[in-house]
């Protein structure tokens, strides 16, 4: 039941990704771009599903490699309060002012991280969906035209 909902939740995902790229990209309606971001989805769920297991895998790694950078505070932390939780000493204040340093840092380097992951997802986004809508294209939506005055 997990696993289902988790498929929907992805779906509906990127189902309301494609409404705003609609929007902005091709200048449709509301009521337009559902349908659009619909038609252009279901036309190309494999290459989507395909896009979404690279991105899910890149933000595993990166997801990974942010781990390793939490490392060594959370040992720096759990060193210096290792003291008080077998009873042999007290609290190491020099190295748990060490971890909690290296704990800001990654949090710092966590939003950066997380700042350049979500441009560069919305990137590869929109470019998958300008490629979409070029094998599929739509009749362009209707613009306004201008009078033209007689000289």
């Amino acid at each position: 039941m997990i696993c289902v909902s988790f498929i929907i939740g992805i779906v509906f995902n990127v189902w309301f990704a494609y409404m705003d790229y609609a929007v902005v990209i091709e200048k449709r309606g509301v009521g337009e771009a559902i349908g659009r971001a619909w038609s252009v989805m279901r036309d190309n769920i494999g290459p989507v599903a395909i896009l979404y297991i690279i991105l899910f895998a890149v933000t595993l790694g990166v997801g990974l490699g942010l781990l390793i950078l939490f490392a060594p505070s959370g040992v720096t932390i759990f060193l210096s309060m290792l003291p008080l939780i077998t009873g042999s000493g007290a609290l190491n204040t020099g190295l748990l002012t060490a971890g909690i340093v290296l704990f800001v840092l990654f949090i710092i380097a966590s939003w950066i991280v997380q700042a350049v992951m979500t441009v560069w997802e919305t990137a590869v986004m929109i470019f998958a969906y300008q490629e979409f809508i070029k094998k599929s294209p739509l009749p362009a939506a209707p613009t306004e035209t201008q009078p033209q005055i007689a000289a």
